[in-house]
C-alpha cells in the first residue's frame, strides 16, 4: 500500500516521458523528471518517518506480545530506510520505459 503512489508516478512518468519524446519535445524532459522525483521523495520521506514513528504503534494493534512487537518495529526500520531509494528507481526506471516507447 505505502509503494502504490511511487508506482502511481512511475506509470505516469513514462507516459509523459513517451509523450515528450515521441513529439520531439525533449526539452521537456528535465522538467517532467524533476518534479516527479520531487514528488516521490517527499512522499516516501512521510512514509518514512510515518513508519519510524509509528511503526509501534501499528505492532501493537496487531499483537500483546512484547517478542512479537519488536520484531516488526525492527522491519519497519528497515523499510523506512530502504523507502526513498526505493521510490526514486521507480520513477527513474518509469522515465527510461518512456524513452524506449517504440516509435508509431
Amino acid at each position: 500500500v505505502l509503494y502504490m503512489i511511487p508506482f502511481g508516478v512511475a506509470v505516469a512518468v513514462s507516459i509523459r516521458v513517451g509523450q515528450a519524446v515521441g513529439s520531439l519535445r525533449r526539452t521537456r524532459l528535465r522538467p517532467i523528471l524533476k518534479a516527479s522525483v520531487l514528488m516521490v521523495t517527499g512522499w516516501q520521506t512521510m512514509i518514512s518517518v510515518l513508519l519510524i514513528l509509528g511503526g509501534r504503534t501499528l505492532a501493537e494493534v496487531l499483537s500483546d506480545d512484547p517478542v512479537v512487537i519488536e520484531i516488526p518495529v525492527t522491519l519497519f526500520i528497515m523499510v523506512a530506510l530502504l523507502q526513498i531509494a526505493d521510490g526514486i528507481q521507480a520513477t527513474a526506471l518509469g522515465a527510461l520505459r518512456g524513452m524506449t516507447a517504440p516509435a508509431a
